[in-house]
């Protein structure tokens, strides 16, 4: 019954139809199973730039609990939506309806504070399972500085290498996945390898599979004695899953931890 609400959903600013009440610049409604009924926890940044968040537990049965302020929550399902409502002496001062789309991808959050005011807004399901992983060639034997700033370049030359904009604003296109892991936990894992050969396959097999992947050539201005050489690879965004094909421990090219 409340399979269809729960998931990380992250905030479209865009969507936001909030009257007088400044628009969010980013937001998340993470919605999971919790003991009793439906574990919320809500976090945005305001218009101001500060973070916000809250926690609160749905209980799904229609039947009201109260609050520390004496008040009562009441939470059900209506048809379709995820309804909570706070009532102060039988009227209900703030009431939230979620509405998940057809397809699953969105939720359409609209909230009531007393009988006048509406905010709404949409939040996009973000995919969980979603990693960036980062190779560097350990027959190299670069100094930590110098594998931190490969990593670097590769990390971003993934996002980069899809930029459509102009010199002084970027505009890159991002699938789902990579949209999901910009906007929530960008998960980063760091791997090597014993070769050029590998670093090159797995770069290889990552394009094989169209994976957004980066290569790094260094122009060995500062080790290297001047020859540029190949020194790390980045693979993902992308679902973890389809990452362990190549760099997992039973993956195709040999890795490890860093």
């Amino acid at each position: 019954m409340i399979e269809p609400f729960l998931g990380l959903w992250i905030l479209d600013p865009t969507t936001c139809v909030y009257g007088s009440r400044p628009v969010p610049r980013r937001g998340s409604y993470h919605l999971t199973r919790g003991e009793q009924g439906v574990s919320a926890r809500v976090w945005w940044v305001d218009a101001g730039g500060e973070a916000r968040s809250t926690a609160f537990e749905m209980i799904v049965d229609g039947e009201p609990r109260a609050l520390p302020d004496g008040s009562a929550l009441v939470c059900r399902v209506d048809g379709d939506a995820l309804v909570s409502e706070v009532l102060r002496d039988g009227v209900v001062v703030h009431g939230a309806r979620r509405v998940p789309s057809e397809d699953g991808r969105s939720l359409l959050v609209v909230q009531t504070f007393g009988p006048d005011e509406r905010i709404e807004a949409t939040y996009h399901r973000c995919l969980e399972g979603t990693k960036q992983v980062l190779l560097y060639r350990r027959d190299l034997n670069m100094r930590k500085g110098k594998i931190a700033a490969q990593i670097a370049h590769a990390s971003l030359k993934v996002l980069l290498d899809r930029d459509e904009g102009s010199w002084d604003r970027l505009v890159i296109p991002l699938d789902e996945a990579m949209a999901s892991w910009t906007r929530a936990r960008f998960a980063k894992i760091v791997l090597s390898v014993e070769t050029e050969e590998d670093l090159v396959r797995a770069h290889e097999e990552a394009r094989a599979r169209g994976l957004p992947t980066a290569l790094v050539t260094d122009a060995g201005h500062t080790e290297f004695h001047g020859v540029p050489t190949r020194t790390t690879v980045a693979i993902g965004p992308a679902l973890a899953a389809d990452i362990d094909v190549i760099t997992g421990p039973d993956g195709l090219v040999a890795t490890k931890l860093a």
